[in-house]
């Protein structure tokens, strides 16, 4: 078996354009306005405790 292969990290196997091209895709996604909503949504939800409880529950 060849360890060279197997020592590498993903991220040395991806072209630099390819990893730019995706962190800033990542970058311009959590700046979204779905992904606020969701976000905004999430702390709501951590907000109130008989929602909570009823996520629990289920």
């Amino acid at each position: 078996m060849d360890n060279e292969n197997t020592s590498k990290s993903f991220s040395d196997e991806i072209p630099v354009a390819m990893m730019e091209a995706t962190m800033n895709l990542t970058t311009h996604l959590r700046q979204s306005e779905s992904f606020l909503r969701v976000k905004a949504a999430q702390e709501k939800l951590n907000a109130d405790v008989a929602a909570l409880r009823l996520v629990k529950d289920l």
